[in-house]
């Protein structure tokens, strides 16, 4: 698919450019605007959903061919080897992921997650602040550096 933002011929099922770290569309996006309409310091629309015990996280990486299914039941590191959730797999040294990027962190009955890295880490628009908790919602879009992660919660 073709980038809108740097022209790149990307491969096949990637849900970013390969080259500028941008969403790519692939259609089916109601609304959509163009990123210079958006308001730059937008309010989170996130922490709303709860996480009551025994749920699941699906976990859906860029250019996988399965989801995770992850347990939690205090917290889980991810980022490269050393992590709880190795993502070294899925090219996240080259996309800037460090060695522990994020972590998620049962908090009662919601999932907070925690940047721990020096690359960044978005949750939709919003890029967190290291060592500061934020509630995480399900279907929530994380960026770690330029890894795009999909969370959803299953029962």
């Amino acid at each position: 698919m073709k980038c809108w933002n740097c022209q790149l011929d990307n491969r096949e099922g990637l849900l970013v450019c390969e080259r500028c770290g941008k969403p790519l569309f692939t259609g089916g996006i109601a609304n959509t605007r163009k990123f210079s309409d958006i308001d730059p310091t937008p309010t989170p629309i996130i922490g709303t959903t709860r996480f009551p015990n025994r749920t699941r996280i699906k976990l859906i990486i860029a250019g996988a061919k399965e989801p995770l299914m992850l347990d939690i039941d205090e917290r889980l590191s991810f980022g490269r080897t050393g992590a709880d959730v190795d993502l070294t797999s899925y090219n996240a040294e080259e996309l800037g992921v460090s060695r522990v990027h994020f972590v998620l962190e049962r908090n009662k009955d919601t999932l907070q997650i925690i940047d721990k890295s020096s690359n960044g880490t978005w949750v939709g628009q919003l890029q967190l602040k290291v060592n500061t908790p934020y509630p995480l919602t399900d279907s929530s879009h994380i960026w770690a550096a330029k890894l795009d992660l999909l969370v959803f919660y299953t029962a």
